[in-house]
């Protein structure tokens, strides 16, 4: 099974219940096959708008978000780290994750805020999957949210406010520290 999918049955299994984490799992036949990069977009895009249609987006908001805590490395984190220290303001700081290759290149401040900008998707999972729901972004702004509240050592918010699965031409994530 993909780690993808293992990390949004793990969060179904904490929001929804595990029997609901269960289900999902067996109804696509994920226990004992690997999914090639095709099958895991698609299988993702219907679990996401299952859970979309049965609980709601909000919820199917907050089981996807969670996913991004796993996609981000733990180097990558260190790194932001050891960034951050370096660096005697929060503008510098975030010139050097562009310089570094860490969240997407087009980090900035506006109205005391960071953005975070990509200006296309970094994730392959959604190229598979023709009209991914936009709830898949989640897993970006959780990205987000692990980097930054690790980096400061406090929690953040992560609010996204466009996005390419909705059809706009970047992804823009408020980071609100």
């Amino acid at each position: 099974m993909s780690k993808r999918i293992d990390h949004l049955l793990e969060n179904i299994s904490a929001q929804i219940g595990v029997h609901a984490s269960d289900e999902y799992a067996a109804g696509i036949g994920l226990q004992e096959r690997k999914l090639t990069s095709v099958q895991e977009g698609k299988q993702m895009k219907a679990i996401l708008d299952d859970i979309v249609e049965k609980h709601g987006e909000a919820l199917a908001r907050k089981t996807m978000r969670p996913c991004g805590y796993h996609c981000i490395s733990d180097s990558a984190i260190q790194k932001a780290k050891a960034i951050y220290k370096d660096t005697v303001n929060l503008q510098e700081f975030l010139n050097e994750l562009k310089r570094n290759h860490i969240g997407g290149g087009l980090l900035r401040i506006e109205n005391d805020h960071i953005i975070g900008e990509y200006d296309h998707c970094y994730c392959g999972t959604t190229k598979h999957a023709k009209g991914m729901s936009p709830v898949y972004c989640e897993c970006s702004a959780g990205w987000f949210e692990k980097l930054f509240s690790s980096v400061f050592e406090k929690p953040v918010e992560v609010v996204p406010k466009h996005t390419i699965l909705q059809g706009d031409a970047t992804c823009i994530f408020e980071i609100i520290s």
